[in-house]
């Protein structure tokens, strides 16, 4: 029997931007989902009968993640600098820290941020990151 994984195994790393980049993780990230959507592709034709010919087309690759911290945090700070910035991409990787590995690595345009600051606890956050392009590492395969 194997060894159990469980989704803390997973961390979010963004980069500092600079042309040889520091990925710093994202301080009191609670969870981050992965979604990847693709377009279905209509290829009917008057000709194919009742059953409707389709095939899928372009994915789009999304992660959303939420957390809590105690501020500073350079991680999180990267991603609401980027979020407000003109052109809002930057390039993150996630690791599997059981395999010490980067299981994801690509560009990301960040938005929908979100802050909650409540009198007595740690600041509440939440934003998505959607690809802007292919990835250059994706081997978030479950095993």
């Amino acid at each position: 029997m194997g060894t159990h994984q469980y989704g803390r195994s997973y961390r979010i790393y963004i980069s500092d931007g600079a042309v040889t980049p520091v990925f710093s993780p994202i301080g009191g990230e609670g969870s981050f989902s992965k979604k990847v959507s693709t377009d279905s592709v209509d290829f009917a034709s008057k000709d194919d009968g009742k059953i409707k010919a389709q095939g899928w087309g372009q994915q789009s690759v999304t992660f959303s993640v939420q957390g809590k911290t105690v501020l500073p945090d350079t991680g999180l700070e990267k991603a609401y600098d980027v979020s407000n910035a003109a052109v809002p991409e930057i390039e993150i990787q996630v690791k599997d820290l059981v395999r010490n590995k980067v299981v994801w690595q690509g560009m990301v345009g960040v938005g929908n941020f979100s802050q909650d600051f409540p009198s007595n606890g740690a600041v509440t956050y939440s934003f998505d990151m959607s690809a802007v392009a292919a990835p250059t590492v994706d081997d978030m395969t479950p095993a």
